[in-house]
């Protein structure tokens, strides 16, 4: 292709179900700009310049408010010139990304007894959606107590402390909380986010996990440690 379509593209990226938004964002400057939205809350902002038509060029940011802020994770470019369609483009960028993560790289957590509401001891979590998963399940445990002392410091004292006021803190409060408890587990890395997942699930019970790439299982989250080597 010789120029990018702003709208084809946007549709091309809410086709993945590594996004969770895509749209052309009209409200931002300049006019040509595709806004990305994945579903571990990271947010990719494209733009197409004059001079190269059919180059997507784009920064991430952890959040929306890293865009308000002016403070991107990394820059992402793809060029689509000679190339068909979207497909090939879109998934290099959302490599770039998710730093190579894909929807097909998942990791099994194999325990002594089934999983919660299945009938396999055996859960496959994708990778890159294992910090969602791993939030709303500790959102989802009974024991509060337990709950926060799975925290990271120091959000940890600051659970605490809004459980241990007198009067019901405000919603604001717990949302502001909830607000970086996300960005605290999007910043952890793929090992650390499955050591939480782990202890939210007791870790005695987990006797092994395996991370899973092109159908391979590995030992480790950055697939040089083949399991059956």
């Amino acid at each position: 292709m010789e120029n990018i379509d702003l709208y084809d593209l946007a549709f091309a990226f809410s086709q993945r179900p590594e996004v969770s938004d895509a749209r052309v964002a009209t409200d931002m400057c300049p006019d040509d700009t595709v806004l990305v939205e994945f579903t571990n809350g990271q947010v990719a902002v494209l733009n197409m310049q004059d001079e190269y038509p059919a180059v997507a060029l784009g920064m991430l940011y952890a959040n929306a408010d890293g865009i308000r802020e002016h403070d991107p994770l990394e820059s992402v470019h793809h060029d689509f010139e000679g190339e068909d369609d979207y497909g090939d483009g879109v998934g290099d960028l959302i490599a770039q990304c998710t730093g190579g993560v894909t929807t097909m790289d998942t990791v099994e957590f194999f325990r002594d007894r089934k999983w919660p509401s299945t009938d396999s001891r055996i859960l496959e979590i994708p990778v890159a959606g294992l910090g969602n998963v791993a939030v709303q399940d500790w959102s989802m445990l009974d024991d509060v107590r337990f709950a926060g002392y799975l925290l990271p410091e120091p959000l940890r004292n600051r659970y605490f402390g809004l459980l241990e006021q007198d009067d019901d803190p405000p919603e604001a409060a717990w949302d502001a909380f909830m607000d970086d408890l996300w960005e605290a587990v999007d910043a952890m890395g793929p090992e650390e986010q499955a050591d939480w997942f782990g202890e939210i699930h007791d870790p005695a019970t987990i006797r092994a996990r395996y991370w899973v790439h092109d159908g391979i299982e590995y030992l480790d989250a950055a697939h040089t440690m083949p399991r059956d080597e």
